[in-house]
Parts: C-alpha cells; sequence; structure tokens
C-alpha cells in the first residue's frame, strides 16, 4: 500500500460515538436524553474530500446537530437532523446506514441534516 493510500485509510477511519460529558451538557444544552435515560451521543471527525474539514455531530432523542470547521452557518446554529431515535443504538445505526464515514458535508446534507 502506498503512502498516500495509507493517508485515505486513516482517514476514513470509522466514526466512534460517545455519550455526553459534562463539557457537552454546557455546549449544547438543548439536546435530549433517549427514552431510557441514556446520554446524547457525539461524535467528530474530519471530511476526507474537498477541504477536509472537521466536524462535529451530537444525535439526540430528536434527532441531531451538526458544526463544520470554518462553516459561515455555524454562526446560525449549524444544521439540524429531525428525526425521532428511541435509543442510543437506535441513532448510531441510522448514522452508519445514512452516512457512515463522511467525505463531505453533502452527505450530511443527504441524510436528512439542513441549516438552522
Amino acid at each position: 500500500m502506498t503512502d498516500a493510500h495509507q493517508t485515505l485509510a486513516a482517514e476514513a477511519a470509522v466514526v466512534v460515538f460517545r455519550h455526553f460529558t459534562r463539557e457537552d451538557w454546557h455546549g449544547f444544552a438543548g439536546a435530549e436524553r433517549f427514552a431510557d435515560g441514556s446520554e446524547p451521543l457525539a461524535a467528530e471527525g474530519r471530511a476526507t474530500l474537498a477541504a477536509k474539514r472537521a466536524w462535529f455531530v451530537i444525535l439526540d432523542a430528536t434527532g441531531g446537530c451538526l458544526m463544520i470547521e470554518d462553516d459561515p452557518q455555524n454562526d446560525y446554529g449549524g444544521y439540524c437532523l429531525h428525526h425521532a431515535f428511541a435509543s442510543p443504538a437506535e441513532a448510531e445505526a441510522w448514522f452508519r446506514a445514512k452516512i457512515g464515514t463522511p467525505a463531505h458535508r453533502l452527505d450530511f446534507l443527504m441524510a436528512g441534516f439542513a441549516a438552522v
């Protein structure tokens, strides 16, 4: 495998979700716990195409929130997803099926995220 292929493989690593931390609650106090009381999920990564901007996504009981590095839409709240999730497992499964490893902002938009 060439160095270029290894770099692309590393960039396309699987998205890893984690439960909210105290700091996440400070920044995203409007997030909602899942029906079973579980904390919302958060994940971050970097697009693999175009400007390769970093992104941060939250999935909760009501949908999701997306912020993208250097995106002027962040000044207005970023991007929202209106989609009810019953559990963290359902939210993560939806993300993997609809978005997978995002290569570009368009991957999020095609999955249903829209500007606030």
